[in-house]
């Protein structure tokens, strides 16, 4: 049985550990033995921490992690209690891999874009651009001409490989930060050899 670390160090380590532990050799088939299950109930258990990054550490881990659908009631209820963005977008990532939580999940995604105007927002958007979401599209739209490149990289990258609209980042391949010309230069390239 694992136990819970006192420490917030000890507890980041103890979420890596609990990850490794419970990834499976063979990704489609999640792992039953005790030590990957009682690894996988200390993610699920780290996800109730005081600390909003080891709630986004616990819910990364969870997301990376094949779907398992017992997992969901958990994720859900952590997710409705919520309030710090980068956590309610991994654990909505989580929710997207687990059978029936989708909605829930394109629920969190959809207020994320909506309410959001930092970096979670525009993840989501970015989550969201595969599937041509309009309000995704224009909030990545809108991000091209943020003052912060981070957020201009993303959108770029996004609106070029996942919405596979490589017009909409033509004018970012001159942008001034060369981490945003790059990410919109892949992303065009990306999405003509998808073509």
């Amino acid at each position: 049985d694992l136990k819970v670390p006192s420490s917030r160090t000890a507890v980041a380590q103890g979420i890596e550990a609990a990850r490794l532990l419970a990834t499976p050799v063979d990704r489609d088939d999640p792992p039953t033995d005790g030590d990957a299950v009682s690894a996988r109930t200390y993610l699920l258990g780290a996800i109730a921490s005081t600390d909003s990054n080891l709630r986004g550490q616990a819910a990364v881990a969870i997301a990376s992690l094949p779907g398992r659908d017992e997992s969901a009631v958990t994720l859900q209820q952590a997710l409705a209690r919520e309030t710090d963005a980068n956590v309610r977008l991994s654990i909505a990532r989580a929710l997207m891999r687990l059978s029936g939580s989708e909605a829930v999940a394109l629920e969190a995604l959809h207020a994320l874009v909506a309410n959001d105007h930092t970096m979670p927002g525009l993840q989501a958007a970015a989550l969201l651009a595969e599937s041509h979401d309009p309000a995704a599209i224009t909030r990545l739209d809108a991000a091209l001409i943020e003052p912060d490149a981070s957020l201009r990289r993303v959108a770029a990258r996004a609106l070029a490989r996942d919405a596979m609209l490589p017009g909409h980042v033509a004018g970012a391949l001159s942008d001034s930060d060369p981490e945003v010309r790059i990410a919109a230069a892949g992303g065009i390239l990306a999405a003509h050899a998808a073509d």
